[in-house]
């Protein structure tokens, strides 16, 4: 079984997944049809802007709940789509973004605030030593606080 990726665009302005549809027959590609697990993994990478916000109005922004759910609702997502073989190149771009956007777990509360903060300002402040890179580091260590709060409280990769 194959499926088709296709970008679109959520109300919160999320990119949403991939969305599967049927190739008329006599065009060049070929019959597409997702199975239950497929569409399963579609609508909890869909659903997860939805999910996280309803247990944010639940738990409360300071709980690990509503972060748990929505990278539980990613990894569900691409576990299941990651074993279907043969994806297009399309496709293996999709999957490989969101891979990559499970990186950006480390950067939203609360993970930041417990772990990732402290860290990442110890390593800004050892390169703040470099004369060079000084002048980079400055201003990441000035900013990131203020992106930290804004762009990721918003959430959506």
């Amino acid at each position: 079984k194959q499926w088709i990726s296709r970008r679109g665009t959520g109300v919160d302005g999320a990119r949403t997944g991939l969305f599967f549809k049927q190739s008329h027959p006599k065009s060049r590609m070929s019959h597409h049809i997702p199975n239950k697990d497929m569409i399963l993994a579609e609508l909890c990478y869909t659903m997860r802007p939805v999910v996280h916000l309803l247990s944010l109005g639940v738990f409360k922004s300071k709980s690990w709940v509503p972060y748990v759910l929505a990278l539980g609702l990613d990894l569900f997502s691409l576990k299941t789509l990651h074993k279907y073989e043969h994806p297009t190149e399309r496709q293996a771009v999709e999957l490989t973004r969101r891979k990559t956007s499970l990186l950006l777990y480390l950067f939203r509360s609360p993970c930041y605030n417990e772990f990732t903060e402290q860290r990442l300002m110890g390593l800004v402040n050892y390169l703040n030593r470099i004369p060079v890179v000084n002048m980079l580091t400055d201003g990441i260590a000035e900013y990131l606080p203020e992106w930290q709060s804004v762009y990721y409280y918003v959430w959506g990769p």
